[in-house]
């Protein structure tokens, strides 16, 4: 009898932390907004813990949450130098575990900044220490301890002994290691009875370096704006013990545009090694469809903030030119965020969602927005759907689920 798991995200949480980043990457993009519609949206359901990498990004927050008559009495501000730019607690803060007695327990996992850098480059040893000072904060002890390198958004648990994940991800972490020593590290420091594997993420999260993209709208090459390098809450998600939600791309919108063709191809591919997955009785899991965001692209100059962290993020992988081959971009570039309805945060009594559409923009960015809300609203019906703009989020290379880590609530005692 399994005596320890890790729960699902729909399951009671104590805390919900959230790194602030306080910028404007883009002009005319800020994200201030982006996590003071979070606050507002979890206040009163679950504790808010706001970290950030610098104390000045604090004391902004403070001042932002306020301005909007939100009180931050109640809310945790913490300073946590070691984040390294990285605004995205979901994969370096605590991924809990609920021990048999009840209590919360944390995996310490090690770090490599998303596979741009070795282990032991300086930003990957500051970014592993987070989720140990966080653990020690939040009063967390340490369950398990691994040298596997992974982050909480490339990983999925269904709360009863079942975790997703992209193989070409894990293996990209861990070189020199077969999936099958990777999986049975993960069944040892989370009390897995099985790995479900998927082939593919989404294209636009690979790598930035990869290759150029195409904008459709001007047939010139476009750019990532940064990735998660592989994350399977882009995609895939689970949404109990038995259901699993997965990106959908139809065939219209693959035969009308380039990079939704790729994207079709690599779903119906994970949608395949889907249907053959079990859970830990045997049982085949349901599955739901959900869109993919309608890609548009935005215009970044040098004078942009963004800019120079994207050549930052480039660097790491000491690379001169695109792994295509193709010259490295420089000077005014054309970029895509990291659009996901995927990538959703589930906490009490909420489901934070990500939207799109503003004035100007294609009426197809509405339409799949609506789209993503009733799809949400259908599979958490009892739960309030919350629909952000997490575009100035989205920027930085990931959503409002990688924005947030949830902290599950003690849970009684298992009994044999």
């Amino acid at each position: 009898m399994r005596t320890t798991r890790v729960p699902g995200e729909w399951e009671p949480q104590d805390k919900v932390i959230i790194a602030w980043d306080g910028a404007e990457h883009i002009r005319g993009l800020p994200t201030d907004p982006v996590h003071i519609a979070e606050v507002a949206a979890l206040r009163g359901r679950v504790g808010i813990v706001v970290i950030a990498e610098h104390a000045e990004q604090l004391e902004q927050a403070q001042r932002a949450l306020s301005s909007h008559g939100l009180s931050i009495e109640e809310i945790d501000f913490l300073h946590v130098p070691e984040l390294s730019m990285n605004v995205y607690p979901r994969d370096i803060a605590p991924e809990c575990v609920i021990e048999s007695d009840g209590s919360v327990g944390f995996v310490d996992i090690n770090c490599t900044v998303y596979g741009y850098a070795s282990s032991e480059h300086p930003m990957s040893r500051a970014m592993e220490q987070v989720d140990r000072k966080l653990a020690a904060h939040l009063g967390i002890p340490e369950h398990a301890w691994t040298r596997v390198c992974s982050e909480g958004g490339a990983r999925e648990f269904n709360g009863h002994g079942v975790m997703m994940a992209i193989e070409k991800t894990e293996l990209q972490r861990n070189p020199g290691m077969s999936r099958d020593e990777i999986e049975a590290e993960f069944v040892r420091i989370f009390s897995v009875d099985k790995v479900v594997w998927l082939p593919y993420p989404a294209y636009e999260d690979e790598h930035v370096l990869l290759d150029p993209l195409i904008d459709v709208e001007t047939g010139s090459s476009g750019y990532r704006s940064g990735s998660a390098n592989g994350h399977i809450d882009e995609v895939c998600r689970f949404v109990s013990p038995s259901t699993i939600l997965l990106a959908e791309v139809t065939e219209q919108e693959a035969a009308e545009n380039p990079l939704h063709a790729i994207n079709r191809a690599r779903m119906e591919a994970n949608l395949a090694a889907l249907r053959t997955a079990t859970d830990h009785d045997g049982n085949p899991f349901e599955i739901v469809r959900m869109p993919m965001p309608e890609p548009f692209y935005l215009e970044m100059t040098p004078e942009d903030e963004w800019h120079e962290i994207w050549q930052t993020v480039a660097s790491l992988s000491g690379a001169t030119t695109m792994f295509d081959g193709s010259q490295m971009p420089a000077g005014d570039m054309s970029i895509l965020p990291a659009m996901s309805y995927c990538n959703y945060l589930v906490s009490n009594g909420t489901v934070l969602g990500q939207s799109y559409w503003a004035p100007g923009r294609d009426s197809r960015v509405q339409t799949k927005d609506e789209a993503a809300r009733e799809t949400l609203a259908r599979l958490y019906p009892d739960r309030e759907i919350v629909m952000i703009d997490s575009l100035a989020l989205n920027v930085h290379g990931g959503g409002i689920h990688c924005n947030t880590r949830n902290i599950p609530a003690a849970q009684s005692p298992i009994v044999s």
